[in-house]
């Protein structure tokens, strides 16, 4: 029997990648036999090169770059030529921008599964905005009518070796003791390709309380984490912190993939609603999610060791499934706090932070 050849398409972000992880195990249980190969952007490289269920990867960057419209006419020409020399059987969808299903169209693959609203599709599965993300994609492999399995919600990606002894390099190398208890700490993130969102992060000063806290509470050091954008406010950040308390800085250090490394080392990491967080949690590293303008019932750490915080004030959740397609709620690519009061965030007290790394610290 032919060994089928199933492509998935899902070029970003963090999160959304790391939300597609229990639909790619459902995938792979129901054809274990299958050659599936996944299409990703750069940008999430080191998430889909940790991601396990999967053969390939494919990465195309295409629709980010800012190029002149005849490039990406012909990298999308090239690109169709991969797809057709793949001889895919099945194509799965997970964009509801109908240039991903067209691609998938003139490349010849006759099953063509996405969601409602999308063209050049054979399948369409009805996009629920009131569920969480990860059902959402479950849906589409249901959608395959290949047998039921029950579905498992929880995220994963594993570590490469290379992480792990990155991360002890760099502890050795500041004579780190190996029995030193961190909690990781992302205040930044909120960019990506194409979209902002600096309204889903704390305030500087409410992670200042908090470290303090939790170093005075349960000898919890802070392990800063961020890349080269979240450098300005971690800097802010420990610039306040007392003296006493010792601060691992690993910002900038290595990419996605060493962040998996220091991810680990934490007992929980706190953060708002953005992609090292839910790295985290796809490592099984215990976490507390800081939501405000998102909604923590679709986007939310699944499981038992994960906690979300949010105070859900009348405007809020904003940023949804829906509001995120209509570019009235931008200025330029920022996607903005209309009463221009973050009170999401602002009303959000320390105590109820502390309150829920308490708790998962403690199960």
């Amino acid at each position: 029997m032919k060994q089928r050849r199933i492509l998935v398409i899902k070029l970003c972000c963090v999160g959304d990648v790391i939300f597609m992880t229990p639909a790619l195990r459902m995938l792979r249980q129901q054809y274990p036999d299958a050659h599936i190969t996944y299409m990703a952007s750069r940008w999430v490289k080191d998430i889909v090169e940790r991601t396990p269920f999967i053969d390939t990867i494919i990465f195309w960057d295409t629709p980010f770059d800012k190029i002149f419209w005849l490039g990406k006419v012909r990298a999308t020409l090239a690109m169709l030529r991969t797809l057709r020399n793949g001889k895919y059987d099945i194509a799965i969808v997970a964009h509801r921008n109908s240039i991903f299903s067209a691609l998938t169209f003139f490349a010849g693959i006759r099953e063509r599964i996405g969601f409602t609203g999308t063209r050049f599709l054979t399948k369409r599965v009805q996009f629920d905005d009131s569920v969480h993300e990860t059902r959402r994609y479950i849906a589409l492999i249901e959608g395959l009518d290949n047998g039921a399995l029950t579905a498992d919600l929880e995220t994963s990606i594993i570590p490469k070796p290379s992480d792990i002894a990155f991360a002890a390099h760099c502890f050795l190398e500041q004579k780190i003791a190996d029995d030193r208890k961190f909690v990781g700490i992302f205040p930044g993130g909120g960019e990506n390709p194409g979209t902002r969102m600096m309204i889903k992060r704390w305030g500087p000063e409410r992670y200042v309380k908090l470290i303090v806290a939790l170093y005075k509470d349960l000898h919890l050091a802070p392990m800063m984490l961020g890349g080269k954008t979240d450098r300005n406010i971690i800097g802010e950040i420990t610039g306040m912190l007392p003296p006493e308390i010792p601060v691992l800085n690993t910002v900038d250090i290595g990419g996605f993939g060493e962040l998996c490394g220091f991810l680990k080392r934490c007992t929980v990491v706190v953060g708002g609603d953005s992609g090292p967080v839910h790295m985290a949690a796809a490592l099984g590293v215990p976490s507390v999610m800081i939501f405000g303008p998102s909604d923590p019932r679709l986007v939310a750490p699944l499981g038992d060791n994960h906690r979300s915080v949010w105070k859900k004030v009348p405007c809020s959740p904003c940023y949804t499934p829906s509001t995120v397609l209509n570019k009235s709620n931008y200025e330029g690519n920022s996607f903005v706090c209309w009463t221009k009061t973050h009170e999401c965030m602002t009303r959000l007290g320390v105590e109820e932070v502390l309150t829920a790394v308490q708790e998962v610290v403690k199960t």
